[in-house]
């Protein structure tokens, strides 16, 4: 996983943002959350209660690993022009 600044052009003005980028290394981490996240929702449903839903960062990072795109984290900021 690579984290860096970047700037995504908006009519506004440019904005600074941290992103993150998956890399084909980052496979076996997500297996590990999805492996973890079917038990838990497997021990849940085992008890009557609700299944979990897919955490957001399990199918975006899947997502972009597969994709390429980078995910914008943290807070923004208006670059001055």
């Amino acid at each position: 996983m690579n984290v860096f600044e970047d700037k995504i052009l908006l009519p506004e003005g440019d904005i600074d943002v941290e992103v993150i980028q998956f890399e084909k290394t980052d496979r076996a981490v997500f297996k590990s959350i999805y492996d973890n996240w079917v038990s838990l929702s497997d021990s849940l449903e085992a008890v009557k209660g609700r299944r979990v839903n897919l955490p957001e960062g399990l199918s975006e990072g899947a997502v972009c690993l597969e994709l390429n795109p980078h995910i914008p984290r943290g807070s923004a900021s208006v670059v001055s022009n």
